[in-house]
């Protein structure tokens, strides 16, 4: 048969088309499902916050329900800001243990990630025992190493995730550079260990800013002040001295400190991403 020929017959064959499936789109009349979980949350959040705000414009004190619940608008931010000589004080407080534990949790938690990530007998048994909070006696300084210890498990695993995520061929090749250990870790594993770190520290920094029980049960923010923070502090001003007007003012400026340390972060992490990709 010749060229000419096979060409007819290869145009003259009927096209073959490949059946057509409908697409579907996935979850599609599904969305519902998701309807109790948001009204979980609208009522466990977002109705006590609104409350707490509307408190906040409000002066109460049960101690004095002559007084009423007259309205003040921002009274008692000006008072907390501006006239209350304990506040300050107690907003670095609070700063001074997010800051004090996240760090040493981040210590921690890094080198017992790298202790677990070698390959020793027992080493899961060793990874469950790690994950078991310590107490010291407390002080000013014990309460952040309470808190510390308490966040290292969690920055433990998030670190020993990361290092078992990092090519065996990455650590290879800086041995064979004749790299040491800490070098390797330094110069190779650490700048890969960027995004558990962010996770660990945006995740501690939420968190460790709302710390209560363990003041309540070791110090009771003693002596004087000193191991006071905001949320303790909070407490106090409702329950102690029954200034429901004042104590929601303090919870909703705890809110407002934690949602902008949370997007600051969530935005500098984002930045690196960009930049990284660009």
């Amino acid at each position: 048969m010749s060229q000419t020929n096979q060409a007819v017959q290869v145009t003259t064959l009927p096209e073959m088309k490949k059946p057509t499936v409908p697409k579907v789109a996935y979850g599609e009349g599904r969305t519902w499902l998701h309807f109790p979980a948001l009204v979980y949350m609208i009522v466990l959040t977002q109705i006590p916050f609104v409350l707490a705000v509307w408190f906040s414009l409000h002066s109460w004190n049960l101690l004095v329900p002559s007084e009423g619940f007259p309205f003040v608008g921002l009274s008692n931010y000006a008072t907390e800001f501006v006239r209350d000589p304990n506040f300050w004080p107690i907003m670095g407080n609070t700063l001074q243990l997010v800051a004090g534990a996240i760090i040493l949790a981040l210590i921690a938690g890094t080198i017992l990630a790298l202790m677990l990530n070698r390959p020793i007998w027992g080493r899961s048994a060793l990874r469950g025992i790690a994950t078991v909070p310590f107490l010291v006696t407390p002080s000013v300084m014990s309460i952040i190493f309470i808190v510390a210890w308490e966040w290292t498990p969690f920055v433990m695993l998030v670190i020993l995730a990361g290092l078992q995520s990092v090519p065996g061929e990455v650590l290879e090749a800086a041995k064979v550079d004749g790299a040491n250990a800490f070098a390797t870790f330094w110069r190779v594993v650490f700048p890969l260990l960027r995004k558990p770190y962010e996770i660990a520290i945006l995740f501690g920094t939420i968190f460790i800013f709302q710390t209560f029980g363990e003041i309540y049960v070791t110090t009771a923010g003693g002596p004087g002040l000193t191991t006071n923070t905001l949320p303790y502090y909070t407490y106090r001003t409702a329950l102690s001295s029954f200034q429901i007007g004042q104590a929601a003012t303090l919870g909703v400026i705890g809110v407002i400190v934690a949602i902008f340390a949370a997007r600051g972060m969530l935005q500098l992490m984002k930045e690196r991403t960009v930049s990284e990709r660009g």
